[in-house]
Formats: structure tokens, C-alpha cells, sequence
């Protein structure tokens, strides 16, 4: 292997989470050979009455580590990104997700772009935590989840009755002695 091979692989490893990101925006299902498969589900819109909050429809991502069988989207759009081989992406992924375990292994977690982050729990099992302020769902892409404060309208607003006062009536001084 030539040393330009080495540095455009090392190069397509550092783009493969940029890749994973941009794909999970247009599919719903992403596996990464030899790792896992990335499964997204849409979720609606949803509004929080005692907190006054707006969630705009978003994409729910879970990882399922048992779907391993590839379904060859990665891989082409790293040829068309990088316009290398078949195999030349094939080992640029298989070396990915090498270099992916090895860092869970040392470090117990890896950041992977915008996408999340996979961490080991404390049964030592691979667990996969989406990042909370990404939107994947492309129709409601870049809108924020927002908190809309409660609008006091004047004829909504209780007023209490004005209370006729009644005139005080004057207290008799009470005179012990009569004559």
C-alpha cells in the first residue's frame, strides 16, 4: 500500500460518522458493516400543557447491534464521496469500526459526530444515546423545540366585583347613668 492509500483511507475514516450523519437524514434504516444498524422512527409532534412546550415531528434513532447484514449504502456513498473501490471502502469501514471498538474499549465511550454517542453500561453492554438537539426528520428540519408562555387576555383575567359599601352606621355611646 502506497502512503498517499494510507493517508486518503485514514481521511475516509475520519468522514464516515459525516457520511453516517448525512444519511440518517433521507433513510431510515443504516447498517454499518460488521457493527450494527442504526433504525429510525418517526415521531410526531408533541406539546407539553403544563410546561407550555412545542416539540416540532422529529426521528427517533435506536441501535440495534444484532443487525449486522449490510445493506450497501454506506459503502456507496463513500465510492461516490471519495470515488474510491469497492474493497478500498469495505476496509476503510472495516477499519472504522475497528478503530470504533478499540476506543470503546479503552475509553468506555465514542463520540460519533452530530449522530450520538455509544458507551458501555454497567453490565458491560453496548448502548447507543442520540444527540438531544439533532432533528433527522427532514420536513421539520431546524426547527427548535421552543416554550411559548401563556397569553393574558384582559376579558380572560378575573375581576373581582366592586362591593357596594354600606354606609357606617354610628355607634351609640352607651350611658350608664340616666337621670
Amino acid at each position: 500500500m502506497k502512503v498517499t492509500d494510507e493517508l486518503s483511507f485514514n481521511f475516509v475514516r475520519m468522514d464516515i460518522d459525516e457520511c453516517i450523519s448525512d444519511l440518517l437524514l433521507t433513510e431510515d434504516k443504516l447498517t454499518v458493516a460488521g457493527f450494527g444498524s442504526f433504525i429510525l422512527e418517526e415521531l410526531p409532534s408533541a406539546i407539553h400543557p403544563g410546561e407550555h412546550s412545542f416539540k416540532p415531528p422529529s426521528k427517533k434513532i435506536s441501535f440495534d447491534t444484532s443487525l449486522k447484514e449490510t445493506d450497501n449504502i454506506l459503502e456507496k456513498c463513500l465510492m461516490e464521496k471519495f470515488r474510491l473501490s469497492e474493497d478500498e471502502v469495505r476496509l476503510s469501514i472495516r477499519n472504522f469500526v475497528s478503530d470504533l471498538k478499540h476506543a470503546l474499549q479503552e475509553k468506555g465511550a465514542y463520540e460519533l459526530g452530530s449522530v450520538g454517542k455509544f458507551y458501555y453500561d454497567i453490565e458491560k453492554q453496548l448502548k447507543f444515546a442520540a444527540a438531544p438537539s439533532k432533528n433527522f426528520l427532514l420536513t421539520s428540519y431546524g426547527l427548535p423545540e421552543f416554550v411559548s408562555k401563556p397569553i393574558l387576555r384582559t376579558e380572560n383575567i378575573p375581576v373581582p366585583a366592586s362591593v357596594k359599601q354600606e354606609p357606617e352606621k354610628k355607634k351609640r355611646k352607651f350611658i350608664w347613668f340616666r337621670f
